[in-house]
């Protein structure tokens, strides 16, 4: 399996773990993903290296942080 695959396959994962208790009520009523130290720790854990999230995607200040410790580059889409 390729490195990307397994990026892709990891990052899928997290996300479905996230699903409906990873999101936040924004101001104008829509859903957005919120990445907290808990999702980074889950992904270092799995050993990824690259999390890709939606662009609007709430990131904390403690999920940067533990992204930054594991080397774990957050890629907003």
């Amino acid at each position: 399996m390729d490195k990307e695959k397994l990026i892709q396959i990891v990052t899928e994962e997290v996300q479905k773990e996230l699903a409906g208790k990873g999101k936040v009520t924004s101001p104008r009523g829509t859903k957005r993903m919120l990445v907290n130290e808990e999702v980074m720790l889950k992904a270092a854990k799995q050993g990824c290296k690259e999390l890709r999230v939606p662009r609007d995607a709430i990131i904390t200040p403690f999920a940067r942080d533990r992204a930054l410790e594991f080397r774990i580059k957050i890629i907003k889409e």
